[in-house]
């Protein structure tokens, strides 16, 4: 009996991971050997992370590098997705104001280098494209072709401070993580907001 659950356990990853590896995946993900640098943040600002503050004048801007020597037709499109990065069930009409699966227009092609690339540069949210809903989002760059082959995925979060937040650093109530740990005390006003069970209402990530 242990051994069959084993077994099955085991195929399941096997059929997860060949999953992984041949669809599109939930996570930060490049599909492409000949994709490289990718960059992705504020607009402006380096090495920062992909958050932008919802109906604010801020833009996310993706950057990455193609190896090769011809210009190749990339779109993208921006899916919704829950709190456990799955793809959430509301309808993209919902969410976006425009239209998704526009191509990426802006690009640029190496000059005197050793290698020859194609540097293409998207921001969201951008004339084609706005965000209604506060929340976690994926950003999925594909080919332009037949079978739409995936290129990159890259997560960003867009928020909305409806909450008043204040937290403090303090030593871990339990004796076995006080040299290893620190403990987060926080106190979230949710002035207006009725919340009839906190620890199901809120997910503090």
């Amino acid at each position: 009996m242990l051994k069959t659950k084993l077994t099955l356990l085991f195929s399941l990853c096997l059929f997860l991971f060949a999953k992984a590896q041949n669809g599109l995946v939930n996570w930060d993900h490049i599909y492409n050997e000949n994709i490289r640098s990718v960059q992705f943040g504020l607009s402006g600002v380096a090495l920062s992370s992909p958050v932008l503050m919802l109906k604010s004048r801020s833009r996310l801007e993706l950057g990455f590098d193609d190896l090769g020597e011809i210009e190749r037709d990339y779109s993208y499109r921006v899916v919704l997705c829950d709190a456990d990065w799955t793809p959430s069930t509301v309808s993209e009409l919902e969410y976006i104001e425009g239209f998704n699966g526009e191509r990426i227009r802006e690009f640029d092609y190496s000059v005197n280098t050793r290698v020859e690339y194609t540097h293409y540069r998207l921001e969201i949210p951008n004339n084609d494209l706005q965000l209604r809903y506060s929340g976690n989002y994926l950003l999925h760059v594909y080919e332009d072709d037949e079978d739409h082959t995936h290129i990159l995925t890259r997560r960003f979060m867009v928020v909305e401070p409806l909450f008043q937040v204040s937290s403090q650093i303090v030593r871990p109530t339990r004796t076995d993580k006080i040299k290893s740990h620190h403990e987060i005390d926080f106190t979230v006003l949710h002035k207006n907001f009725e919340l009839d069970i906190p620890n199901l209402d809120f997910k503090v990530a």
